[in-house]
Formats: structure tokens, sequence, C-alpha cells
């Protein structure tokens, strides 16, 4: 069943309380997904995708829960309009601020990444 942004997750919490699934199996569903958001929110002070997988554990958690559907879908519909309007503003901008941009974004990620290096290296 393809929905709109906005009712993608409250669509599959429909979708799977229709199914009419197992407590057992929607138990560990939900347990997996705050599991993953668990180990999203510690990933995200340490090195690796933290966002990511707290997302993804949010996603399995929302499955069953109409109030984290509900939240989901809200974000999406905001964080689509932030990127359009952030991908209009980059279309127009001139190349040259284009470029500083991306320099400076590259210089950031590596500063980063030898701040993490330094912080979490071994010995």
């Amino acid at each position: 069943m393809e929905t709109r942004p906005g009712e993608r997750f409250q669509g599959r919490f429909r979708e799977r309380r229709h199914a009419g699934q197992s407590a057992p199996r929607r138990l560990l569903t939900s347990g997996a997904g705050l599991l993953l958001m668990g180990a999203g929110a510690v990933m995200m002070v340490a090195p690796g995708p933290g966002v990511l997988v707290f997302l993804i554990g949010a996603a399995l958690v929302a499955q069953d829960s109409l109030s984290t559907a509900r939240a989901l879908d809200w974000s999406e519909v905001r964080l689509r309009g932030i990127a359009g309007r952030a991908r209009a503003a980059w279309r127009s901008a001139p190349r040259g601020v284009r470029v500083s941009l991306a320099l400076a974004l590259l210089v950031l990620s590596v500063a980063v990444v030898l701040v993490a290096y330094r912080l979490f290296r071994p010995g």
C-alpha cells in the first residue's frame, strides 16, 4: 500500500494492527526497536551511525505505537520541507559559494575525524 508523506508510519501501524500479529511478535519488534533507539542514542556521542540506528529503531517501534508513528510522520513532513528549501538555496547559490561551502564541510569532517581518533585511539 503506497502512502503519502505524513501518513506512511501511521499507515504501516494500521496495516500491522489489521494483520493480527501475535503479542510475542509485537513485543519482540517493539523491544528490538527500543534497543536500537538506545544504541543509536549512545552512538550519537560515540563514533558510529547513531542517527541512522536511532531512526531504524523508531520505525520499528512505530509499527506498534500510534503516537510514535504520528511523531515520525510529522517529522518526515517537516524534514522534507527543510530539505526542499535547502536544495533550492543550494541551486540558486553562486558556484563560488557552493565550492566554499563544500570545502568548509570537508575541512570540518576531517577535523571531526581527527578529534575522534585522538579521543578514542587504542593505547
